[in-house]
This record gives structure tokens, C-alpha cells and sequence, in this order.
């Protein structure tokens, strides 16, 4: 991803690259915590959003990213 220079080429890159297990351990509902080592346009993370709102058994989706980058 970090090759990719747009929105668009990262989100391109990502379509359908995702997918969620449907089996999920436990009855629901849950909460989950996506954590990112890098966040710069946030593709990944919307990505990974739109996947995980699917599922029934997930309430609500928490992001932490941590990102440290050198200047250009």
C-alpha cells in the first residue's frame, strides 16, 4: 500500500481483498478494536470498516493508529 500514491489506487488495491469469518465464537453482540500501524489516507481502515459492519454480531468498531513518519 505504501507504493500506492492516491485514495483511489489504495482503495482499488483493497476491493474485495477483505473478507470476515461469519463464524464468530460467542452470540453477540461485540465490540472490536482495529489497531494500524501506519494511518495515512485511512483506505485501509475504511476497508476494513465496511467488511466488519456487515457482520450482525459487531456493535461497534473502535480504531487506534499510531503512526510516525519521517519528514519528506
Amino acid at each position: 500500500m505504501k507504493n500506492l500514491a492516491t485514495r483511489e489506487e489504495k482503495d482499488a488495491a483493497l476491493s474485495g481483498r477483505l473478507s470476515l469469518a461469519h463464524d464468530l465464537d460467542g452470540d453477540g453482540p461485540m465490540n472490536v478494536l482495529l489497531v494500524d500501524d501506519i494511518y495515512e489516507t485511512g483506505a485501509s481502515l475504511d476497508a476494513a470498516c465496511l467488511v466488519l459492519r456487515e457482520c450482525e454480531k459487531i456493535r461497534h468498531i473502535y480504531v487506534a493508529a499510531l503512526t510516525w513518519r519521517r519528514p519528506r
